[in-house]
């Protein structure tokens, strides 16, 4: 695997000699000057009276912000303007006294258009328990296409107990190492034949290699060198898995100044096997799931719990999969194998500090242990699909989330690692902490929310995030947010069937090879308002539709490409059996007519979509 990955630490590393000059933020850093109701300027706090700033309570007898019982939750936040692109260093100080739970930090994140919170990281150390001042920090990365307005503060949430005070609050800007994410198109690094593709992201953008006179090459086992142009910030190189040694070898990118001498590199290990490997799960070159070989399209829900009576009324839809909560037990997954299912086995809870871990897991050797039993008990289990590792930790959980990927994969070479995000503008930096991506962006919810086009947009940066080569088993939504959001509860509403319908296709043609919808157990909670029979009634509806075109999504013959596609509307493309078949998405709710271009077909094409429309069918060349 990537020995070379790029993770938190080596931010950190990169930010602590690499700090430029800027003007200092946040404003009012240590709280010091206050504002007009004895607060501190340029901070707002939000509680139930737990927050305030107090003189003589801060590092060296200065101000402070207090949160007297992190239990009520709450929060201290600023908004603060920074650059798109650019990476910030973030330092402050904590102290804190009989905190239990997951402990109190400094939080960053950033925001779309729609103000919905696109990205995000936390500070490290999580600090708990009875401690003197204490300085964390943390590296974070602001997108490109990111909103300028980023939020940072001082939340505390899944604490029983205790006080917390938070000082001197550092915002840096820092340079990047030159070289991001490294990653070939093969799954897990291994072929044995085949075009495979490395990819590469770069820290600078062309113009900025262009200014440096750099120049960028792969180096090949063998001694070969292969020079290539750099483009937007991105590098790929295809090479034919034959012409690799046979074995394990290693594969670097590496960038030269104009001299030649080398400014950066980076490698990976690539596996040339003697034959194609078919045990297990195995992902394929186009993104299919394979199973002993087979293709397999995942289609599914997420539950809370896999128990008997609710497996019995499963069984009944058009899944082939489920993703329960709550970890299954052997008689559960024996059930679910009994009814014709596969499982995707969660052990996303297993790290240290967070409130939902195993109680045995107190350290990160615990975290090992456990792992390493529950895999040995499951790994060859026939139900066994994959191992859901990380249910949308952010970006400060990077060295452990990559720690975990590669465990699973020493443990069990038979079965994938999947893991959902709603941050996609920060899926490439989570590169190294999965196998297959899902993301779930859930628009449905009340006036003002982002579109439903939103499916579409946040798979499409999903699949640049990943270069195009990890697999995406996406989460469409099928809940109403009345369920989550119970002060908003009057404003919210479910999903239409025409809306859910609509979503499941638009990620589908956007590239997933997987839709595992979000979920089968919130329906309980809002059954006041819309009863559960009419949500799995919907489901069911669309899951059936899906179904029945899994000859065509699962066909060997390579497909043509799309281009040219008309603002705001989805293509997609199949072969089966000599023909061509299309899927077309409107992913507004006006009428629209989506052009399209198609490889080897001279003229272009359109299909006339109703509101929310949806065309599948054959199209003659």
């Amino acid at each position: 695997m990537d020995n070379m990955k790029v993770r938190l630490a080596a931010l950190c590393a990169a930010a602590a000699c690499a700090c430029t000059a800027a003007e200092p933020l946040p404003k009012n850093a240590g709280f010091e000057t206050e504002d007009a109701k004895g607060g501190a300027a340029n901070w707002t706090l939000y509680g139930n009276g737990e927050w305030s700033v107090l003189r003589g309570e801060g590092r060296n007898g200065t101000r402070a912000v207090q949160c007297a019982d992190v239990g009520k939750g709450g929060w201290t936040t600023q908004w603060v303007d920074l650059e798109p692109g650019r990476a910030y260093r973030v330092e402050g100080w904590v102290r804190t006294e009989g905190v239990e739970g997951s402990g109190v930090l400094f939080d960053f994140s950033w925001h779309d258009a729609y103000g919905t919170r696109i990205g995000t990281a936390a500070t490290q150390p999580r600090v708990k328990g009875t401690t003197a001042w204490t300085k964390v920090s943390l590296t974070a990365f602001v997108p490109p296409s990111a909103s300028r307005r980023c939020l940072l503060g001082m939340p505390v949430t899944g604490n029983s107990k205790g006080k917390a005070w938070f000082d001197d609050l550092r915002l840096t800007a820092v340079d990047l190492p030159p070289i991001g994410q490294f990653i070939s198109s093969a799954y897990r690094n291994r072929a044995a034949e085949g075009p495979v593709t490395f990819h590469v992201s770069l820290n600078a953008t062309k113009a900025e290699v262009a200014a440096k006179g750099w120049k960028a090459r792969f180096a090949l086992p063998g001694g070969r060198t292969v020079p290539v142009a750099t483009d937007g910030g991105e590098v790929s190189f295809t090479v034919d898995a034959a012409a690799l040694p046979m074995g394990a070898s290693e594969v670097a990118f590496e960038l030269l100044d104009a001299s030649g001498k080398r400014v950066a590199s980076r490698a990976i290990t690539f596996t040339r096997t003697a034959a194609p490997e078919t045990k297990g799960v195995r992902i394929d070159a186009r993104g299919i799931a394979r199973i002993d070989g087979k293709p397999f399209f995942p289609l599914g829900m997420f539950m809370w719990k896999a128990e008997p009576k609710t497996i019995d009324h499963y069984a009944t839809g058009p899944f082939n999969c489920l993703m329960p909560y709550a970890e299954p037990t052997r008689a559960e997954m024996d059930n679910v194998a009994a009814k014709g299912l596969k499982m995707i086995y969660t052990l996303k809870d297993c790290y240290v500090g967070l409130k939902s871990a195993p109680k045995c897991v107190t350290n990160e050797a615990s975290e090992v242990e456990y792992i390493t039993r529950r895999v040995a008990e499951f790994k060859n289990h026939p139900a066994l699909l994959a191992w859901y590792i990380n249910d949308e930790l952010g970006l400060d959980w990077i060295d452990r989330l990559s720690m975990h990927r590669d465990l699973f994969e020493r443990l069990d070479p038979d079965h994938p690692t999947w893991v959902a995000h709603y941050m996609v503008e920060d899926i490439r930096n989570h590169l190294p902490g999965f196998d297959v991506i899902g993301s779930d962006p859930y628009p449905i919810c009340q006036t003002g929310d982002p579109p439903i086009s939103q499916v579409m947009e946040h798979t499409r940066i999903t699949r640049k995030g990943v270069f195009g080569a990890r697999a995406m088993w996406q989460i469409p939504q099928a809940f109403d947010w009345g369920a989550y959001r119970k002060k908003d509860v009057a404003k919210t509403r479910p999903p239409t069937f025409e809306e859910m319908r609509n979503m499941a296709w638009q990620f589908i043609a956007e590239g997933a090879n997987g839709l595992i919808f979000y979920s089968y157990s919130s329906w309980e909670r809002m059954k006041w308002r819309t009863p559960p029979e009419q949500m799995w009634g919907n489901v069911c509806r669309i899951g059936e539709e899906v179904r029945e075109k899994f000859p065509i999504f699962l066909s060997d013959e390579p497909a043509p490409a799309v281009s040219g596609v008309t603002e705001s509307g989805c293509v997609r493309a199949w072969r089966k059996d000599g023909r061509m078949y299309l899927l077309a998405v409107n992913p507004t709710y006006r009428p629209k007519v989506v052009e399209f271009s198609l490889e080897g077909v001279v003229l272009r094409r359109s299909v006339s979509l109703g509101p929310l429309g949806v065309w599948f069918g054959e199209i003659k060349e």
